[in-house]
């Protein structure tokens, strides 16, 4: 199969939708949009890929 670069945003939302199925992100609605938390299985299972939870939130 040839090379075909790949969409990032539609990686990034099946993952985070992968996430919440497997326990790792809880979804809720706020304002009318969804919002995901990082649960405590989410917290151990990227630390395991050497994720640093802090680089997950907005830096505003």
């Amino acid at each position: 199969m040839p090379e075909k670069p790949i969409n990032p945003a539609a990686l990034s939302a099946l993952m985070i939708r992968k996430f919440v199925e497997m326990g790792m992100l809880e979804e809720k609605k706020m304002a009318g949009r969804a919002v995901y938390f990082l649960t405590d299985q989410g917290r151990m299972i990227l630390a395991n890929f050497g994720i640093n939870e802090a680089d997950l939130y907005s830096k505003k």
